[in-house]
């Protein structure tokens, strides 16, 4: 795990703080990673079902983009791995980034939000960051199959 990230400004909602003190957490913390989903593929021929074994256009022109996304997670003391960068915030209440966040958030130089989403289900979000690639580079990490 890295040194505290003090070049990253996070910022709690007074929803989230509310919501982290009810769940009643000796040593709660924030854990935000970094993934990509499925997106929709590229071509109507796509690699469904089969595989990509031969006369199925797969890896040719059938490739499945991927959407990139952050994830947010509340969890009760531990300590993360060496992915992970650690910001104090003025709650007192740690983030650990992840370092391909960390990077995006020291770039962006924004303010970053931890908020409360959901009206049933309570999800901690981060808000502020955008996750996609920078102007030139595609989201896609390769072909469908």
């Amino acid at each position: 795990m890295a040194a505290s990230g003090a070049e990253v400004d996070i910022q709690f909602s007074e929803k989230a703080l509310k919501f982290i003190k009810s769940r009643g957490l000796k040593y709660p913390l924030v854990l935000v990673n970094f993934g990509f989903r499925p997106g929709e593929e590229s071509s109507g021929e796509g690699c469904g079902g089969g595989g990509c074994g031969g006369g199925g256009g797969c890896g040719e022109s059938g490739s499945q983009s991927y959407a990139p996304y952050t994830n947010a997670v509340l969890v009760d003391g531990g300590t993360p791995g060496e992915n992970f960068v650690r910001v104090d915030t003025q709650a007192g209440i740690p983030v650990y980034l992840s370092k391909q966040v960390f990077e995006k958030a020291k770039q962006s130089k924004n303010p970053l939000f931890v908020t409360l989403k959901g009206l049933v289900i309570k999800k901690i979000v981060l808000e502020g960051l955008d996750p996609a690639p920078p102007p030139g580079q595609s989201p896609q990490r390769g072909s469908g199959c």
